[in-house]
Order: C-alpha cells, then sequence, then structure tokens
C-alpha cells in the first residue's frame, strides 16, 4: 500500500518561459531549457526567456549532467548534440526518451516497450586520416574513420527471447548492413581518390627527376665559357684580318709612289 499526502508547501514565482514547447529538460545550472517545438530541439533562457534554435531537429531532449550536450531522437534514433562545438553525433541507437546517467557514460532509452541501457564513449575528435600534398591546406584529403562498434551500429540489445524482440533485432542487423555497407562505399572512394593523387604524385616526381638529370648532364659553365671563347677568337679574328688589310694597303701605295718617281 501507498500514501498519498498533499504538499503543504506553497508554489511561487511561477512564470511563462516559452509557449507552444513540449518536453521540457533543465541544464544542470537550471539556466537554460531544451524543448521541443514543431519538430526541432530549442534552447531558452530560463531568466529572459530568449530563444536559442541550433537547428537540431529531434524530439524528447534530454540535456545531460555535464551540460555540454542533450540527446534527443529523430526517425527513431537517438542522437546527442554537443553544444560547445555544434556538432551531432550519431549514436546509432534504435530507440526513444534517451536519459543521461549522471556520469554521462550509459543512457537509458525506451525501445519495444522495454527500456534498455547502453555504456557508450563520445568519441569528440574522431580518428582521421588524412594526407598533406602541399603547404596548401586546401589540397590535403582527409577521411574521419567510423565508428564501427557494435553499440555504434546498435547492435548491442539483440534480444531473441520473443517474437517482437528477434524481430526488433533483424530490423537492427539490416540497418547496421546498411550502415556499414555506405561505410564501405565511402572508405573506397577516399582510397581511390588518395591513389589518384599518388600516382600522380609518382608521375610528378619522375619528371622533376629527368629535368635534374638533364640539368645536370648540361655543364652550363662549361658551355658558357666555351661559347664566349669562341666569340672572343672570332671578334680577335677580325681584327687581326682587319688590322692586316690595312697595312698591306698603305704597302702597295707607298710602293706605287716610288716607282712613279
Amino acid at each position: 500500500t501507498s500514501t498519498t499526502t498533499d504538499c503543504s508547501g506553497t508554489t511561487t514565482g511561477v512564470n511563462l518561459i516559452v509557449s507552444n514547447g513540449t518536453n521540457p529538460s533543465f541544464n544542470p545550472d537550471n539556466t537554460a531549457i531544451a524543448f521541443e517545438r514543431g519538430g526541432n530541439i530549442i534552447i531558452a533562457d530560463t531568466a529572459t526567456g530568449a530563444e536559442t534554435n541550433y537547428g537540431i531537429s529531434g524530439s524528447n531532449p534530454d540535456w545531460s549532467p555535464s551540460g555540454n550536450m542533450i540527446a534527443y531522437t529523430r526517425g527513431g534514433t537517438i542522437y546527442a548534440y554537443d553544444i560547445a562545438s555544434s556538432t551531432e553525433f550519431n549514436l546509432q541507437i534504435a530507440g526513444d526518451n534517451a536519459a543521461w546517467s549522471p556520469d554521462e557514460n550509459k543512457i537509458a532509452y525506451e525501445s519495444g516497450g522495454d527500456i534498455w541501457v547502453v555504456s557508450l564513449t563520445i568519441d569528440k575528435t574522431p580518428e582521421t586520416f588524412s594526407v598533406s600534398t602541399s603547404s596548401d591546406s586546401s589540397l590535403d584529403i582527409s577521411y574521419d574513420l567510423p565508428d564501427v562498434r557494435s553499440y555504434a551500429l546498435g547492435l548491442n540489445t539483440v534480444n531473441l527471447l520473443n517474437v517482437a524482440s528477434a524481430q526488433s533485432s533483424a530490423t537492427s542487423a539490416l540497418s547496421a548492413l546498411e550502415t556499414l555497407e555506405s561505410y564501405r562505399s565511402d572508405t573506397h572512394a577516399a582510397m581511390r581518390r588518395i591513389q589518384s593523387i599518388s600516382s600522380d604524385l609518382a608521375s610528378m616526381e619522375y619528371s622533376s627527376e629527368q629535368s635534374s638529370g638533364n640539368l645536370a648532364d648540361a655543364d652550363m659553365p662549361a658551355e658558357i665559357t666555351s661559347l664566349v671563347s669562341n666569340l672572343l677568337v672570332q671578334q680577335g679574328g677580325y681584327g687581326v684580318l682587319s688590322d692586316w688589310v690595312s697595312y698591306d694597303r698603305i704597302r702597295t701605295l707607298i710602293n706605287s709612289t716610288y716607282s712613279n718617281n
């Protein structure tokens, strides 16, 4: 048996914070409320009522104990939004009505009429494979490696105890396979791009080596010295020939003068 006792206290300071909102959730210091309106998650300041729309599409928000993240549901999947970085994380959890644990290491949620609890760690800086081709960062190749752990794929709550749970688990497995296929396709596309650029770089390196070899084979200082020497010889020869012609004409003129006399 249970006993219900009316509260003998009083309520004060009843304030209208927002209009047309549902499913409110306080942040830890009570300065803001996350709520749902028209399929979007909106945050309102509790003192002024000023609203901030981060463009989060979802329902049933739950503010994390640290105040850094908000969990919510969209399309039957639970997401988390990091407020500081304005980043959305797909937790790959099929369910609704998520609730954080006090240490934020677990999330309780509803799925198929049952309550589930999942342990999770949200990596806000996912592993990235990157290749830098030059000092120009716009030419860098980067690819965020997807999380394919079981809980990230929604396979941590497989239950075959009854038909309904088995069907739900089968649906989760199919969804996980589709997700893996999408990851595989994206990874192959990134690898093809890396291979293409690697081939281009190899061709550029070969051309550079060929050019360096040609320059090394051509002894430029020796070539220039030989060219200048030839020009000097030619100029000197022209000068000697010119001097010889002038002297010969003068001698002829003198001899002719003596002969006439």
